[in-house]
């Protein structure tokens, strides 16, 4: 595998069209990370999966409805499952993922040994 000096967007795909949750992707060049930060807001740590498999970043978000003795009359907050599928043309490896503030965290750097990994999430 080819060594790259610095990560672009160009090395970073994602395989679905749905905008849910939001997210952003951010790039340090002067530490070569990158950052993708997902809108996660009613999630907890127990509802998410973060792993990463060769070359594809899977996140998975599988919210359990909550009991209320309310009724709901209006629902604008989203209670929907999803699944986001990154493939990282350049060789990824987790430094780190948190969750605070309804933001999940998710930063990687180069790596060039290729393994499967299931990431824990900690609470920011």
């Amino acid at each position: 595998m080819l060594k790259k000096d610095n990560i672009n967007l160009k090395d970073i795909i994602l395989t679905d069209s749905y905008n849910y949750p939001p997210y952003n992707i951010e790039i340090d060049g002067k530490s070569n990370m990158l950052k993708i930060t997902l809108a996660v807001a009613g999630f907890s740590i127990k509802d998410l999966k973060v792993s990463i498999q060769g070359a594809h970043l899977y996140i998975r978000g599988y919210q359990s409805r909550y009991l209320s003795n309310f009724k709901c009359v209006y629902q604008g907050i989203s209670q929907k499952n999803f699944y986001k599928k990154f493939i990282l043309l350049c060789p990824m490896i987790v430094h780190n993922i948190f969750i605070s503030n309804g933001l999940l965290e998710i930063l990687l750097f180069q790596n060039y040994e290729e393994k499967i990994l299931n990431i824990n999430i900690k609470d920011q």
